[in-house]
């Protein structure tokens, strides 16, 4: 049947045309201008972001490209919290590195790239619960598998109020890990 469709329709390609030089080297270049240099296994998954401003979502990190040109990787474990803002129509990211008073991280993305992002951030979190550290200081205590070598990381975010600096405040916070680990078997 294809036989009989392809004889009637006529050829489904032209002459050949011997060309000299070569063949258009400007998309190629523009589509690597595109990509950042993922790492060793690292696998591409989705694209967002304005064409000055391009956002890049692997299985590992998500890329941003800087005014300079380069790139920027944050991976998903280090991503405390990712949300949409509907009146600058971007997503706001926040590390846990960050203050939670600086401003977000805001990123050019549509709607798709942030149901991805979501995706991700939550699939590397194990566990995640408020806990008393200390009497009357809560935290919010976030078991994160690093997607890079596999390793469970722990993070406790404490509203910055009620940050107590000192070894007692460092002993309640492993002292709390301890026992969420064995209860948690991670």
């Amino acid at each position: 049947m294809s036989h009989a469709l392809t004889r009637s329709l006529g050829a489904w390609h032209g002459p050949r045309i011997a060309r000299a030089g070569r063949l258009h080297a400007s998309p190629a270049r523009h589509a690597a201008e595109h990509v950042p240099p993922l790492r060793h296994g690292e696998r591409l998954h989705m694209r967002s972001g304005e064409p000055a401003r391009p956002v890049v979502g692997t299985d590992r990190a998500f890329y941003i490209r800087d005014e300079n040109g380069g790139w920027h990787r944050t991976r998903w474990t280090d991503i405390a919290s990712i949300g949409w803002s509907h009146v600058g129509r971007c997503a706001e990211v926040r590390t846990w590195s960050a203050p939670s008073t600086s401003a977000p991280i805001r990123v050019g993305a549509d709607a798709r790239f942030m149901a991805f992002a979501n995706e991700r951030v939550s699939a590397s979190r194990l566990l995640s619960t408020r806990a008393e550290i200390l009497p009357g200081v809560i935290g919010l205590v976030v078991a994160l598998r690093d997607d890079d070598d596999g390793v469970i990381r722990w993070q406790i975010a404490v509203d910055a109020r009620h940050v107590v600096d000192g070894t007692a405040f460092h002993d309640a916070c492993a002292r709390l890990i301890d026992e969420l680990r064995s209860l948690a078997g991670c």
